[in-house]
């Protein structure tokens, strides 16, 4: 075989496994298509064009409402740290929605003119009031996961939900948080040691 024609065969070989891996990905990032993985931005109420990434799994309907996590990633990262998580806690039934955080991949700043541009919370108490609106997620039972700045950034956001929604009910309060970035030891007693 000349080597034109052995380039050729090793240039065929090479994107049938491109195709065939690229298929076999989408598989399982989608649960084998039981998951919509949409690419979204929107407004959030500081200002901040936030850029996140929404798995929906195709047991959530209106008639049947899903529980839902928000998710976001650490320091110097992007939403798509958090897609092994998504992908697993979507194919379990939970919509997710991983985010950007606030000045991070595609999410913008929050608006100098609002609050003076301070969001500490960095868009999870925007995206939690988001995940409220969808009509096939169970607006009680909505969670919130993050690692790194993610975990305190969502403490911050559920604090915010909270403070709001003692003065009006309809602001979504998280159902659990599970933030990663510190581990505490605590003695027998119960006190941090």
């Amino acid at each position: 075989m000349d080597t034109k024609k052995r380039l050729a065969l090793f240039l065929c070989i090479a994107i049938a496994l491109v195709l065939l891996g690229s298929s076999g990905a989408y598989l399982v990032h989608t649960s084998g298509g039981k998951v919509k993985i949409t690419d979204m931005t929107y407004i959030t109420e500081d200002g901040a064009r936030m850029c996140a990434l929404l798995y929906v799994p195709d047991s959530a309907s209106v008639e049947d409402p899903a529980p839902a996590i928000v998710s976001m990633h650490g320091y110097n990262n992007t939403r798509e740290v958090q897609d092994l998580n998504a992908v697993e806690l979507s194919r379990r039934g939970y919509v997710v929605i991983a985010i950007d955080a606030y000045d991070h991949g595609g999410s913008s700043f929050a608006d100098p003119r609002i609050n003076k541009g301070i969001a500490p919370d960095m868009g999870t108490y925007a995206a939690l009031q988001y995940l409220g609106t969808l009509p096939y997620v169970d607006k009680k039972r909505i969670g919130m996961v993050g690692h790194s700045l993610g975990g305190a950034s969502l403490q911050i956001g559920a604090v915010r939900a909270f403070v709001k929604h003692e003065k009006d009910p309809a602001i979504i309060v998280p159902k659990a948080l599970v933030p990663t970035e510190n581990a505490f030891l605590v003695d027998k007693d119960g006190a941090l040691a």
